[in-house]
């Protein structure tokens, strides 16, 4: 383990940062505020303390489980959308060969837990959407809190997922009354949490990677995103042909339209120029953006059962091309 891994690493071993001798958490804060993740650390840590402390393997499985979770609940997330089990099934597959996601469900490093709180954060407010109910408009807001204790930059999810759910529009079934303020109370109060738990924590969000004002962020939007590499697998014409073949099967559904194949595309797009701002800019900062791809990819499968044979044919060959 080198960099931020080593810091996390000192956690779950017990050693100390700091050479105090204490084996708590709270002193191995890496090289700045938000270069490790108290809830990471303190994780870590407790495993550690369960298992030893002296076999990272038990700190891979457990990441790995997490990678699997997240697997899953995108699957889910996808069947709560589509309806379709078929299009839950590729968008696990899709998640599952996805190459970052492989890698970092393989580390130690605070990518595989806030993944799988963004994944759960984006499934609950579906659910939640389609539902009603104010305690499970809470408990997306609980997990987006913990997107954000696990990855600062990734609390762009939250304007991504609104977008997403009123790109939805009023033919997929969305509950009666689930727009009333009265049902956003416990929400809106467990998200203000999470902001005032990050803007009044130590250091100044924009200086975190070099930045200076607004001047800096534009600057680095301009230059990086265009790097389109970075959102591997869909970097490619070849694979990026699922996601618009997904799109135009959204369109031309009665069910979703183009309002819901926008707010897929909206959700991709707004996450992925947010975190190019970002002077560190990398793969692992594109996952959640990634997210809205998978979705929108899971939709080729439709026309395999419903299509033409001509589309069949497209649809097929677009999916064995993303594989």
């Amino acid at each position: 383990a080198l960099g931020h891994e080593a810091s996390y690493l000192e956690c779950f071993s017990g050693a100390a940062m700091d050479g105090s001798g204490s084996v708590s958490p709270a002193n191995a804060h890496g090289w700045e505020a938000f270069v490790t993740y108290p809830l990471i650390r303190w994780a870590w840590w407790l495993l550690g303390r369960l298992s030893g402390g002296q076999d990272v393997a038990w700190l891979l499985a457990f990441n790995i489980g997490l990678r699997a979770l997240s697997v899953f609940l995108l699957g889910w997330t996808a069947r709560v959308l589509a309806g379709r089990a078929s299009c839950a099934l590729v968008a696990a597959l899709v998640l599952a060969c996805h190459p970052w996601h492989a890698f970092w469900g393989a580390a130690i490093y605070n990518v595989a837990l806030p993944f799988l709180f963004a994944v759960a954060t984006l499934l609950l407010a579906l659910l939640a959407w389609s539902r009603g109910g104010s305690r499970l408009l809470a408990a997306a807001a609980a997990a987006g809190t913990l997107v954000v204790a696990g990855r600062v930059e990734w609390a762009i999810l939250a304007p991504m997922t609104l977008i997403l759910l009123l790109g939805l529009g009023p033919s997929w079934p969305r509950a009666d009354g689930v727009l009333r303020p009265s049902n956003w109370i416990f929400a809106a109060l467990l998200a203000a949490l999470g902001i005032a738990s990050v803007v009044f924590a130590g250091g100044q969000l924009t200086e975190q990677g070099g930045y200076h004002g607004i001047e800096g962020y534009l600057e680095t939007l301009l230059r990086q995103a265009w790097i389109l590499d970075l959102n591997e697998p869909f970097h490619r014409p070849w694979t990026l042909l699922a996601p618009a073949l997904g799109g135009l099967v959204m369109i031309r559904s009665p069910r979703f339209g183009w309002r819901a194949a926008g707010g897929l595309a909206a959700f991709f797009l707004v996450g992925y120029l947010a975190v190019s701002t970002f002077n560190d800019f990398s793969h692992r900062h594109v996952l959640p953006a990634g997210i809205g791809l998978v979705l929108l990819s899971s939709f080729v499968v439709l026309p395999l059962f419903e299509g033409g044979r001509s589309l069949r044919i497209v649809a097929a060959c677009s999916l064995v091309l993303l594989i």
